[in-house]
């Protein structure tokens, strides 16, 4: 797993991804990929993180996108349905997913393919914060309340010894009640490498 980073925020949900996508092991760069969906009507966005087919990086952004969710109720029905595609190669990925709300100004959801501490596998999990990595680590700068302490995180986050590599641009993705809005950092966390090659790869 790499960067899935979400938090809500005076009325707003938080994303941030990075653009790193690596071997299994996660010792090898290959590209930089987009590793967000986000559809024409903006009325949603979504990162994904986990491991996908070496020839089809997509198939889960394409299976939420395309099933053209109406509702908050459909669009978590369809990404639990789109993460089941990796079943056959035995692969699990994560989605977080942020949603405007009347009432709230937005919502935050995680789906995972695989069992956590707190959720069970494919059971949407709605959440106020989520960090793939370093959550109550000692040593963390803070515990993230704003989009400011998040970005903070992640820089300490991105130097987390033994784990999945985080470099790239950075993805911030904002969505309220009056839609979806992306801001990318260029080399936030400074250049990764693109090498040829067909295997599974680890986002």
């Amino acid at each position: 797993m790499t960067l899935m980073n979400g938090l809500i925020h005076d009325r707003k949900a938080y994303l941030w991804t990075d653009t790193l996508l690596s071997t299994e092991d996660g010792r090898t760069p290959l590209a930089h990929v987009t590793k967000f969906a986000i559809p024409p009507s903006r009325k949603w966005a979504a990162i994904l993180s986990g491991s996908w087919p070496a020839d089809d990086f997509f198939i889960v952004h394409k299976a939420i996108l395309n099933a053209k969710p109406k509702n908050l109720q459909q669009l978590l029905k369809v990404t639990v349905k789109a993460l089941h595609k990796l079943d056959p190669y035995c692969l699990s990925a994560r989605v977080l997913l942020a949603v405007p709300c009347r009432d709230y100004g937005a919502r935050l959801f995680l789906v995972s393919g695989d069992a956590l501490p707190f959720t069970a596998a494919f059971e949407p999990y709605e959440t106020v914060q989520y960090m793939s990595a370093g959550n109550g680590a000692a040593g963390a700068p803070c515990d993230p309340e704003t989009p400011e302490q998040m970005r903070q995180f992640i820089e300490w986050q991105a130097r987390i010894p033994d784990t999945a590599p985080i470099a790239g641009d950075l993805i911030e993705i904002e969505v309220s009640a009056k839609g979806v809005s992306l801001s990318q950092i260029d080399s936030f966390f400074g250049g990764a490498g693109t090498l040829p090659g067909k295997e599974q790869a680890n986002a």
